[in-house]
């Protein structure tokens, strides 16, 4: 590993080995954390706050801002467009650091800061470790002063636990498994693009106002984001997320990705599910980040053109990791920054709600820096409010081909704690109830929804012998039918509900056109119209 430093001290405005250069990436050594504050108030540039310093950039004339009461090293000359990465150990594993590729700038012994370019970035990625591009662009420093949150309609308790019991288990089970099985989401993947189109779909399936892929990279598959504008307030917004995609020690060919992080994901889709029959006063966005494994780039890009369109965005709840829980260490940290921002009020509502409405465990951990590695850091660096909920009993298959679902309690594996994922999710699900203020669609509307929707469901029971039900809506296209076909694509069958308005109900009995039984096996169906929805899977047993 190369490690070139130039180091210079700064002794009362003296400058002293500085090579000449417009610009410079500097360390500043910070007695307290507090002290941060003093040098935005002298105007000098800080793009990161580390344990007992903080980055910034400074340009030649700029070094004497820091007086006599800081003590600064120089990293680098002409940061630029460069790239950055700041390296930290995954929780209880040991780092190498002469296996770190590129060039070593700084090491506290917690984080590294690393000179790289884009060919390190998969060597870093089969490392246990987490990474965060460092953004070069002045972090916002808010203090530590946290008011409430603003307040939307009142809900009754038993309203939020009616939602809160619509998590499903087996839908969390079904989603996670769903991303594991499309066997590598590499953020430069088809693969991925893959998975982000299916994330669209079932955004728009639960009735979200828009649902997209937010492309910010041409060699990146795009974030997957769904919206469901507030009615009483839509500048005001809260957003539920997860990364969509996963790395591993075979990428890009397999990545299979269970906990790291399809069960982050899972939150934003089983939400945006149990969402599908609800308004909200606020804005509330479900997303799904890729390009996360990489550094953030997803949540980075979004982050800052949000911050650049002055959103209000009153909190970010991110999940990363949170599906495998042994007995006894089956709980989840709740982390959120005590300063810049304070995400005080934020966590506290989480955690409250976890204590009213789950049985989930839990710890809340409240840092005033660090926090790297995860969709919720450019959040905060723009001062927005986040949290960050993550497993406490870490899968040792992380960045592994191993990271797939196995047997409750089982070791070797990512996924194997279902109850306590959807436990976490029914949390997240009530805050979000709250704070966006959540309200049931009227009858009137919901008739007119429904009057709106082509949709089509899950077919159950699935697998199946017998007989399978599948619903419908098919809005107000009188000509909709589900058909459904063999592997080789030829027509086998197709069913209509003669009903009017709503959701439609047929049921299939594993027989073709004829009346006669067709073969066990797979089978894909769709609703078809003037419009048509994507296929579904359904397995006939014997």
């Amino acid at each position: 590993m190369k490690n070139v430093l130039v180091c210079s001290l700064l002794v009362a405005g003296v400058i002293s080995a500085v090579p000449a250069a417009s610009e410079y990436l500097v360390s500043i050594n910070l007695a307290t954390p507090e002290q941060v504050y003093d040098l935005g108030s002298r105007n000098v540039r800080v793009v990161a706050q580390l344990e007992d310093a903080c980055l910034a950039l400074l340009r030649t004339d700029e070094f004497p801002l820091l007086g006599s009461e800081f003590a600064a090293r120089i990293l680098d000359a002409e940061p630029g467009d460069r790239l950055y990465v700041l390296v930290v150990p995954k929780r209880g594993r040991d780092l190498n650091r002469a296996s770190l590729p590129g060039t070593a700038l700084f090491d506290d012994g917690r984080v590294v800061l690393i000179r790289a370019t884009e060919d390190d970035i998969p060597d870093l990625n089969r490392l246990p470790v987490e990474l965060t591009r460092l953004a070069l662009e002045p972090m916002v420093l808010t203090g530590s002063d946290a008011g409430p949150l603003p307040e939307p309609r009142p809900l009754s308790d038993s309203l939020v636990t009616a939602i809160v019991a619509t998590v499903s288990q087996d839908s969390v089970l079904g989603f996670i498994r769903r991303l594991q099985n499309f066997r590598t989401r590499y953020s430069t993947t088809d693969s991925c693009r893959n998975a982000v189109n299916y994330m669209v779909g079932r955004l728009q399936d639960y009735r979200c106002d828009s649902f997209y892929g937010h492309t910010y990279n041409s060699s990146y598959a795009p974030n997957a984001v769904g919206v469901k504008v507030g009615r009483t307030n839509p500048r005001r917004q809260y957003i539920i997320c997860g990364h969509i995609d996963a790395t591993s020690d075979h990428e890009p060919d397999w990545c299979p990705g269970s906990d790291d992080n399809a069960s982050g994901t899972t939150v934003a889709l089983e939400a945006a599910r149990v969402f599908a029959d609800y308004d909200f006063d606020y804005t509330v966005k479900f997303i799904g980040f890729s390009g996360e494994e990489q550094g953030l780039y997803g949540s980075d890009s979004f982050s800052r053109q949000a911050s650049r369109r002055h959103d209000t965005i009153l909190g970010v709840l991110n999940f990363d990791m949170i599906s495998y829980g042994r007995t006894n260490r089956d709980s989840l940290i709740i982390t959120g920054r005590s300063v810049n921002p304070n995400c005080t009020p934020l966590v506290n509502a989480y955690c409250a709600n976890a204590d009213t409405y789950t049985t989930l465990k839990f710890r809340k951990d409240m840092i005033s820096s660090g926090g790297y590695g995860s969709d919720h850091y450019y959040f905060w660096q723009r001062g927005y409010l986040a949290l960050w909920g993550m497993e406490n009993d870490f899968t040792p298959m992380y960045h592994t081909i191993g990271d797939t679902i196995a047997a409750p309690g089982y070791v070797n594996c990512g996924t194997n704690n279902i109850p306590m994922c959807t436990e976490g999710i029914r949390a997240a699900v009530a805050t979000v109830a709250k704070l966006a203020g959540a309200h049931i669609l009227s009858g009137i509307e919901q008739e007119a929804a429904a009057a709106r929707r082509f949709e089509l469901s899950q077919n159950s029971p699935n697998p199946f012998a017998g007989q399978t039900v599948i619903r419908y809506s098919p809005g107000s296209d009188a000509s909709a039918r589900v058909r459904i076909y063999d592997l080789r694509g030829a027509l086998v069958n197709e069913l209509a509900d003669p009903g009017t308005v709503g959701v439609h109900q047929v049921s299939w009995n594993g027989r073709d056109w004829n009346g006669r039984p067709v073969v066990p096996g797979v089978y894909f169906y769709r609703l078809e119209g003037n419009s048509q929805t994507p296929f579904r899977k359904a397995v006939l047993t014997q």
